[in-house]
């Protein structure tokens, strides 16, 4: 075995273990330090991220809600158009129909006007004939259903023509 030393040779060692200690605590501290820096630097970048993102989004949005804006303003002018298209379309198919409704009128107007004329006229003459068969006891059955169905054949042609 070894020999022990004196005890006279014997030293302190606590004024060593006092020095390592306190480097070691300051090495610590230094760590410790670093630690906090680095989670401050992680949450101050993690922030700046998040601020970036927020404005990109909001720029993406509202470059998304001029899109839209736009297409609103085309719709309207395109709605408008065709609103304009269709009153004035409404505006000649209107007039159209009046134009016709009054030649309509006009047409069937005159042609009342004729058919008067030849029931009058007819009318005139049967009556002429009755005065002159006047020892007659009147006209016969079959005389009235002739003249009553030419007549009214007369009407269905005249009615049906101005319609065509």
């Amino acid at each position: 075995m070894g020999k022990l030393p004196r005890a006279d040779t014997l030293f302190d060692p606590t004024e060593n273990v006092l020095n390592l200690v306190e480097s070691s605590i300051k090495r610590l501290d230094d760590l410790h330090s670093a630690a906090i820096r680095r989670v401050d630097d992680i949450a101050a970048l993690r922030e700046k991220h998040a601020k970036e993102l927020a404005e990109a989004e909001a720029k993406r949005i509202d470059a998304i809600r001029a899109v839209d804006v736009n297409a609103v303003a085309v719709a309207n002018e395109k709605a408008a158009g065709q609103a304009a298209v269709l009153a004035r379309q409404v505006t000649e198919s209107a007039d159209a129909l009046r134009s016709l409704v009054a030649t309509t009128a006009a047409t069937m107007a005159s042609a009342s006007e004729r058919l008067s004329s030849q029931f009058t006229e007819r009318l005139s003459a049967l009556e002429r004939a009755q005065n002159v068969s006047a020892g007659r006891q009147g006209m016969s059955t079959p005389l009235l259903i002739l003249i009553s169905t030419f007549g009214g054949g007369i009407a269905v042609f005249l009615i049906e023509r101005l319609l065509k």
